[in-house]
């Protein structure tokens, strides 16, 4: 921890320094550098726990890159609100204008809301393999930062006036909401990939388990899940991999059994990451009607974002129906959970790519404003208040 902060402190102070109205920049690539630093030490610890109990040793490096992960996570998380300060400074709004920002909205969403999680699990209490597998997960995570910063780099970071449609107080909670659903529903989705990957590596290790096993048609619809569709693949092949070879080491060793705390745990491990999204999710959803109402006398339009949106909304009501009602529990109810999280990719990156998208009144982040079509509206306010969408992470 004291090597992450240490290192924070020396980015920061030097690249604030010198940059001047531009440090939100510097403190976007301390916080990339810092997730990945974080990755590779939370790696690195997830390894050195998995052979620690291979070989029954006490672990102490292990310890130490635990340590060492979690401190840099928190100087990334530093850095990341405080670039955000900075640019909010710079363009004197909310910033989640252009794509550039809100992606950087993006990647301090998630930081936020792991920190969130790694308290509210009780991870950091965790000890032997299951922190070892803890140290994956925020390893995963922290990798999974630093791609969507390293693609947030790439964007165009000039500062854009913000048009008089999302001159109004609730841009700043809508598009909050909804990132933070949006990051913390990606987190439950990512560890459910966690979950079958560990758990058919469990079964095709031979050894006896107490949970329950994964029928043949099961294990060829999450290896197909994996593989196959379009842009989720690369996700999902990049937390498989890793996480095989883990559980690999383990089975080898005779030492899988250790992690069937976990595996029969994570049906209410998972329910805890979507009791905390959800109701962004909602919220976010309920303040762009009321955003659409002030601005148009009408709360739901039918834009083909909303309808997009409204989905994946629905698609999470259908897993707490099908979990308090129809009484579902473990690997069914978690097919929902990864169904969720496509719509929501869907949702947030693949929309604008559709025909469709086109006439959507949700499109300000690439410099495709419909402003003229809503201040033709004829239910638009004379106050100019504005569209309910903000950003390419607006899911209303």
């Amino acid at each position: 921890m004291t090597l992450g902060l240490a290192s924070f402190s020396a980015m920061s102070f030097g690249s604030f320094a010198g940059l001047g109205p531009d440090a939100s920049f510097a403190f976007l690539g301390a916080s990339q550098l810092a997730a990945l630093v974080a990755g590779v030490a939370g790696l690195a610890s997830a390894l050195a726990h998995f052979v620690a109990e291979s070989r029954g040793s006490s672990g102490k490096v292990a310890s130490w890159l635990s340590f060492a992960a979690l401190g840099t996570f928190l100087a990334g998380l530093t850095a990341s609100l405080i670039g955000v300060g900075f640019r909010w400074i710079e363009v004197n709004h909310w910033p989640v204008q252009s794509m550039f920002e809100a992606l950087t909205m993006t990647a301090a969403a998630l930081y936020v809301s792991f920190g969130v999680l790694y308290l509210a699990l009780g991870m950091y209490r965790s000890k032997g393999t299951v922190r070892g597998l803890s140290d994956l997960f925020l390893a995963l995570v922290m990798f999974g930062e630093y791609a969507l910063l390293l693609y947030t780099q790439g964007q165009e970071k000039g500062p854009r006036s913000l048009p008089p449609a999302l001159q109004s107080y609730w841009m700043a909670p809508h598009v909050s909401a909804l990132l933070l659903s949006y990051v913390t529903l990606s987190i439950a989705y990512l560890a459910c990939i966690i979950y079958f990957t560990l758990k058919l590596v469990r079964q095709f290790s031979g050894a006896a388990s107490s949970a329950k096993p994964m029928s043949k048609s099961a294990m060829l619809g999450f290896l197909g899940f994996v593989f196959l569709p379009p842009f989720a693949q690369i996700v999902n092949i990049a937390v498989f991999l890793p996480v095989a070879g883990l559980g690999l080491l383990l089975a080898r060793n005779r030492k899988l059994d250790a992690l069937d705390s976990w595996i029969d745990g994570f049906d209410q491990f998972s329910f805890r990451i979507f009791a905390i999204g959800f109701p962004f999710l909602t919220a976010g959803l309920m303040m762009g009607g009321f955003w659409a109402q002030e601005a148009w006398a009408l709360y739901w339009g039918w834009d083909s974002k909303e309808t997009s949106a409204l989905i994946s909304w629905l698609i999470y009501v259908v897993y707490v129906h099908l979990r308090f009602v129809a009484g579902w529990r473990g690997e069914r109810s978690l097919w929902v959970i990864l169904g969720g999280a496509i719509s929501i990719l869907f949702t947030f990156q693949l929309f604008g790519y559709l025909p469709a998208s086109q006439d959507s009144l949700h499109r300000y982040t690439d410099g495709t404003s419909r402003e003229g079509m809503e201040l033709s509206a004829p239910s638009q306010s004379s106050s100019g208040a504005g569209a309910t969408p903000v950003a390419a992470g607006d899911g209303k």
